[in-house]
């Protein structure tokens, strides 16, 4: 059975894809030649090995104890599960980017190598992405041959991070399909035999006093917790600082001490409330945070304004989160901290500049508007002392003109150009601004506004204006006779389809076959067609009993 299975992976060997783990071969294993184990004494921690039990390799507690007894002073191992940090939701294919995500978010760090809290792990380069074809020869590699390989590599990550923070690892079972347990910890040992003693011990066992591991799965102490914080937390550009249940400072990023120019001996393990001159001692602000753990809230947006020492006036938005670590039943706070003081200068800068433009309009309305009255009265007064009655008629209409124009720019000038308009409102104080202008105490006509729901922006409201003011005045001047009582009904329908506006009399009338729409006999027939035809409505004029009725009808996706 075992000459079968040897023969039948020789050819999938060949064919191989990367990325893919595939099952160790313990027949091939045995071809490795036999090695006498170097510094068999000298202790080690074995800081990465997986567990699983998949359909074609099963790697759990008795595989991993036959690989730890071959020989070497294996003291202690972490094991790392690989299917960890997986997304919770989403798609199905995409929930394991969850733990690159994680990973990732980690190793994010400019210089990582500067960074004193990061420890490398050394090895995991048997053929998974290290272009080494070991597992492919006729028999494993010796320990020389991994060595040699391995050696440049190694050694610049141990320059680079130093002895202290760098660790041997096996990555088993990953790695035994390319070497066998115990050559593999002899090539490291090979690859550090120039190492001082002190540096052995470091590489091989991590000076488990010093060397802070952090279990991903289980948060099983404050320092460990502390350590994966720093690292997170200096992975973030926005200022970030760690609060544990005191609301003292467990640790704070690279980004807050450069924004507030404070170091870390000034800040971690003190109160928020003590940090720098009392900044952040506001009762608002401990009551909110005093508030997140008991009753797992979540703070947004807590504005700060303070001058700050060494920085001056700032202006600071805070935001908490609260963290709770199942392991331990501990639980810490992540302040963000974003400084907003440019962008409040500029809002205030647009502000100031928005207020200066509604106070230029206002001065520009109210000039418009004295203008228009100005003109109105001239033309008004030409018209009494010329002596043709046709000259008199065209200059009062004119003044009607101008009126009514400086009647719709004075109810609309309050409004920013394309705001809403509320036509209930806007139709009762311009039909009541066009009485009072244009009926006489002793005029016994009456104007009535039925006006329904309904808004529009206000260019229709200038145009819909401008058609009430022609048909009321047309209505005063046909529809009644000089002394005739009667009544104007002006009236705003709305629908979702369209909104129609029509101004109805009981005066005389029109008499013979009704046009589908106004005459065009006159001015103001004219400039209401115009206007409507600029909305993408209709006008339609009917024969009411008495008097006559002219709509304008605006469909709403004109």
């Amino acid at each position: 059975m075992t000459a079968t299975r040897t023969q039948s992976r020789a050819q999938p060997r060949a064919q191989w894809q990367f990325g893919r783990i595939y099952p160790p071969d313990a027949s091939w294993l045995a071809k490795a030649p036999v090695e006498p184990i170097l510094e068999p004494d000298l202790p080690i921690v074995d800081p990465h090995h997986h567990f699983w039990d998949r359909p074609d390799h099963r790697y759990l507690i008795n595989e991993l104890r036959a690989d730890l007894g071959t020989g070497h002073n294996i003291v202690a191992t972490v094991f790392f599960e690989c299917r960890s940090m997986y997304r919770a939701d989403g798609p199905p294919e995409l929930r394991p980017v969850g733990e690159t995500e994680f990973v990732a978010g980690i190793a994010a760090m400019s210089d990582l190598a500067q960074c004193p809290n990061v420890v490398v792990k050394l090895g995991g380069m048997i053929n998974r992405g290290a272009a080494f074809d070991f597992h492919r020869a006729a028999a494993p590699p010796s320990s020389e041959t991994i060595a040699a390989a391995w050696r440049p590599y190694v050694e610049t990550c141990i320059e680079l991070c130093g002895a202290e923070r760098a660790m041997f690892e096996s990555n088993f079972p990953v790695d035994k399909i390319g070497i066998g347990y115990a050559a593999l910890w002899n090539a490291f040992k090979r690859i550090a035999a120039g190492a001082s003693p002190g540096e052995k011990l470091a590489l091989q066992s991590g000076r488990s006093h010093r060397l802070r591991m952090v279990d991903c799965d289980r948060m099983s102490s404050a320092e460990n917790r502390r350590t994966l914080e720093e690292a997170i937390v200096d992975t973030v550009r926005e200022p970030l600082i760690v609060l544990d249940s005191e609301l003292k400072v467990v640790a704070a990023s690279r980004s807050f001490y450069l924004a507030f120019k404070v170091t870390p001996q000034d800040t971690e393990g003190r109160a928020l409330y003590e940090l720098g001159v009392g900044q952040w001692d506001i009762p608002g602000l401990r009551k909110l945070l005093e508030e997140i753990i008991p009753a797992h809230t979540t703070m947004e947006e807590y504005e700060v304004e303070h001058d700050f020492p060494a920085i001056g006036p700032r202006t600071m938005l805070l935001n908490a989160r609260k963290v709770f670590y199942e392991g331990n039943n501990s639980t810490s706070l992540l302040v963000a901290i974003e400084d907003v003081t440019e962008r409040r200068a500029l809002e205030r800068e647009k502000d100031e500049l928005l207020r200066q433009k509604d106070l230029l309009l206002q001065e520009m309305n109210h000039r418009v508007n004295n203008s228009l009255h100005i003109i109105a009265s001239i033309l008004l007064l030409k018209a009494q002392t010329v002596q043709s009655e046709e000259t008199r008629r065209h200059l009062r209409d004119a003044h009607e003109r101008v009126m009514a124009v400086a009647t719709v720019q004075e109810q609309l000038h309050p409004s920013p150009f394309g705001t809403q308009i509320a036509v209930a409102a806007y139709l009762t104080r311009l039909c009541e601004s066009l009485g009072a202008s244009m009926m006489v105490d002793q005029t016994p006509v009456s104007l009535k506004i039925e006006a329904g729901e309904g808004t529009m922006t206000s260019e229709q409201a200038v145009s819909m204006g401008l058609i009430t003011t022609e048909l009321v005045i047309n209505a005063l001047k046909h529809a009644f006779p000089a002394g005739a009582k009667g009544e104007i009904v002006v009236r705003y329908e709305s629908s979702a389809s369209a909104w129609r506006l029509s101004v109805s009399d009981d005066g005389v009338g029109i008499s013979g076959s009704l046009p589908k729409a106004p005459v065009r006999t006159g001015l103001g027939t004219s400039i209401v067609e115009a206007l409507t035809r600029q909305l993408g409505g209709r006008v339609t004029t009917s024969a009411a009993s008495p008097g006559t009725t002219i709509a304008v009808t605006v469909p709403r996706a004109a």
